[in-house]
């Protein structure tokens, strides 16, 4: 077996473990071409590129609010904690959902995320089904 044969194999188990690391997914589309796995490879590049543009917009976010930090900027902060959460650091998006939260508690769009987010954490850990349940009330009051 080659090396970039190994790799694949052992990038898939990262990936398992951590599925949105982007390097490991880049990694592996690498990998894939050298393998003569062309059509995965490009596709997954072109996944790992289009998120990397999506990523782009926290950057802009963030210096948005910066820019004027007094200012609650909850759709901001919301859609930081929703590309976090969706791929990136789902921890990071917890506290920018929370940070929302935290200049209103009753602001909807941030419960419904959370809500989504727990009720899969729930799948594999049942104790984040009230997290999830907590959330989904909130976003319907």
């Amino acid at each position: 077996m080659g090396m970039h044969e190994s790799a694949i194999r052992w990038l898939d188990q990262v990936l398992l473990a951590t599925p949105n690391d982007l390097d490991a997914r880049y990694s592996r589309a690498i990998s894939l071409q050298q393998t003569g796995k062309t059509t995965e490879a490009e596709h997954e590049l072109s996944e790992v590129s289009r998120i990397r543009t999506l990523l782009l917009e926290v950057d802009r976010l963030v210096d948005e609010i910066n820019r004027s930090p007094n200012d609650p900027h909850l759709e901001s902060r919301c859609r930081i904690g929703e590309l976090f959460i969706q791929y990136e650091n789902a921890r990071h998006g917890v506290f920018w959902l929370q940070e929302a939260l935290n200049r209103d508690p009753n602001y909807h769009p941030a419960h419904a995320i959370l809500a989504d987010y727990y009720t899969k954490l729930a799948t594999k850990q049942a104790d984040y089904a009230k997290l999830a349940e907590f959330h989904r009330q909130a976003a319907v009051r």
